[in-house]
């Protein structure tokens, strides 16, 4: 199915590649506080995202620095009303391990009030799930 332009990853080659030199700054300059809050200061302003110099010490243990560069290059997705159709795609893509996973889960996240949509989402046979079909209703309407 095919998803709306606001449903759709949004980041530029052009933004990840400034948001990667970015980061790879932001890595040069760990041992120095004052320099290194001013620059993560400047790329929460520019990714309209709220980072801290905790996360930049240890994202590399648990993701590659290419993947962060995406996600944070991503616009962050706003409310909107998001058809069961759209939903059950969007959930057919994270499952599939879309390379931007990330995005698709914080639209869920904006847009679904179910707090544990996306442990759902990963473990759905805890709740005797099967299909992303039954994922989209399950976080849609149960609570």
């Amino acid at each position: 199915m095919k998803l709306r332009d606001e449903l759709l990853p949004n980041a530029s080659n052009k933004r990840i590649n400034f948001v990667l030199s970015k980061i790879k700054e932001i890595e040069t300059h760990l041992n120095d506080t004052n320099k290194v809050n001013k620059l993560i200061n400047e790329l929460n302003k520019f990714s309209f995202r709220n980072y801290d110099k905790q996360y930049f010490q240890n994202f590399r243990a648990y993701e590659k620095i290419e993947d962060v560069a995406r996600n944070i290059a991503q616009i962050p997705p706003k409310r909107t009303n998001i058809s069961d159709k759209e939903l059950v795609e969007i959930i057919d893509r994270i499952r599939n391990d879309d390379i931007n996973s990330h995005f698709y889960y914080e639209i869920i996240d904006v847009n679904i009030s179910y707090g544990a949509a996306s442990e759902i989402i990963d473990f759905p046979e805890n709740q005797g799930l099967k299909t992303s079909k039954d994922i989209a209703t399950f976080i849609r309407y149960c609570r």
